[in-house]
């Protein structure tokens, strides 16, 4: 019988954190699906069952150390309990309320941001900003080279207008285009 529940609760365990899977690469996409069978092997060996996971008394890290480290949405802990939350963040442990959690990920999917575009969004954002330089740049240029084209009609327009026999004579020797 014993053996029955632990299958059971192996199983609930397993599907509880299959599930978190799913809804973070969906979500998030944060492909972790390679992490799942580590992450379930680690909490049984520590005597984890189906409720303590559903009720978050554990953490799960997902990523590596350096990353999670580097990013803003820290998500290795999941839905702690009020107490449970204080114990954690009293050890230094930075962790994220079901409710927080949920925040977060409207912030991103406002911003358009997703875990797994992290690099790709910056290179967009760096090669856009060095877009807009060039442009603007050229932008100038331009302005800057139609000034000079200006300044030089008008004052071919003088000229044309002190030596009018001049430019009429050029004119005529002139082929036409």
């Amino acid at each position: 019988m014993k053996t029955l529940e632990n299958a059971l609760s192996s199983l609930e365990l397993k599907t509880w954190i299959s599930d978190i899977a799913i809804y973070l690469m969906e979500t998030l996409n944060v492909d972790i699906s390679e992490k799942i069978e580590r992450i379930y092997i680690e909490l049984r060996a520590q005597n984890f069952t189906a409720v303590q996971a559903k009720n978050a008394e554990f953490w799960i890290k997902f990523g590596s150390w350096q990353k999670y480290q580097k990013s803003e949405f820290k998500m290795n802990l999941f839905f702690p309990e009020k107490e449970q939350l204080e114990k954690l963040t009293d050890c230094g442990i930075v962790c994220l309320t079901k409710s927080e959690l949920q925040s977060k990920i409207k912030q991103y999917q406002k911003e358009g941001f997703t875990d797994g575009k992290m690099e790709e969004r910056k290179r967009y954002e760096n090669s856009m900003k060095s877009f807009n330089e060039d442009y603007l740049s050229l932008k100038k240029e331009i302005e800057r080279l139609k000034a000079i084209q200006a300044d030089l009609e008008l004052q071919l327009n003088r000229i044309q207008h002190l030596y009018p026999e001049v430019f009429h004579e050029i004119d005529k020797q002139m082929p036409t285009m």
